[in-house]
């Protein structure tokens, strides 16, 4: 749970403060930056990244480490970068994230930076070409080391790129039967596609909804219902999910709130409702080539 990764990250910090180890507070600056993340609180999430990589340097090839210290607190600030709505700055930090570890060449890196860096990302953006490059890296990995942890992720992957092909977005569509490895996946896969959103994540959120995804998945349960022509419903979890988005800054689910929101209002005829959910995005996001989120909201604007 959130709480207690909180918890662990302050008794982690603790430990460091007294022992001075210049390698042991970046450790613990980038853990508790990433329990920040996962509490939703995306500001102090990239101070602690900042601190992280104070006099930070890649691991040299070969040495005998768990994860390179570097790319990891990248990809960590990458994926607050985009919650919080600075676009490009998070693609630019993403690519920097697989420079670096791929330079290492130390594969549990190069594996998480592909996996929970650069295709959740770049799925986000609508990057299919650069998502796919981060996948086959991905899957290249699982297979060459054998390692039947990572193949465990690589189906869903596989679903998320199919469902988000030929333009399409994470609107309009019903669950999906699918089995999670761990929960932190299903959160992964529920912000890359809303047919991912399981009940039980539902319930998991609805009891910590401080935390990244929330979002995401009330807007995600809200698709379903939709899907199943529970107008009532959907507009319920669509407001809950713009309301959770704008307390905790996360600009890319409010970007997806609004759109769900409007696209319910497109089918009630609701013209003027729709922009005056859509309107605003266009003037905070003038740049739309980096968030496909927001072509959508272009092309949706068009029809109304």
């Amino acid at each position: 749970s959130t709480e207690k990764l909180m918890v662990y990250s302050s008794k982690v910090d603790r430990l460091a403060q007294r022992s001075r180890n210049p390698e042991f507070l970046r450790t613990a600056h980038y853990l508790n930056g990433y329990a920040r993340y996962y509490a939703a609180d995306f500001d102090a999430a990239l101070r602690d990244c900042d601190r992280a990589l104070i006099d930070s340097a890649p691991a040299k090839p070969g040495a005998p480490i768990a994860f390179d210290h570097v790319p990891n607190v990248l990809i960590l600030r990458s994926r607050a970068l985009w919650l919080r709505g600075e676009f490009q700055s998070s693609l630019d930090e993403m690519e920097e994230a697989h420079r670096v570890a791929i330079e290492g060449g130390h594969a549990p890196t190069m594996a998480w930076v592909a996996w929970g860096g650069g295709v959740c990302l770049y799925l986000w953006a609508g990057a299919l070409e650069r998502a796919a490059a981060s996948a086959k890296l991905f899957e290249d990995l699982a297979r060459e080391h054998s390692n039947p942890g990572w193949a465990r992720y690589i189906p869903s992957l596989r679903e998320a790129t199919e469902r988000l092909g030929h333009g399409r977005r994470s609107f309009g569509a019903g669950p999906v039967d699918w089995p999670p490895h761990v929960p932190s996946h299903a959160d992964i896969m529920t912000s890359i596609h809303c047919a991912f959103h399981r009940p039980a994540d539902l319930q998991r959120i609805a009891t910590t909804p401080q935390h990244w995804c929330a979002a995401e998945h009330f807007r995600a349960a809200g698709e379903h219902h939709l899907a199943a022509e529970r107008a009532a419903e959907a507009e319920a979890y669509f407001s809950r999910a713009l309301t959770t988005s704008e307390t905790q800054g996360a600009a890319a689910w409010e970007i997806r709130a609004r759109i769900s929101l409007a696209r319910l209002r497109l089918q009630q005829e609701q013209a003027a409702a729709v922009r005056a959910l859509l309107e605003p995005l266009v003037d905070r996001f003038p740049d739309v080539r980096v968030n496909a989120d927001l072509v959508h909201v272009t092309e949706l604007l068009t029809v109304c």
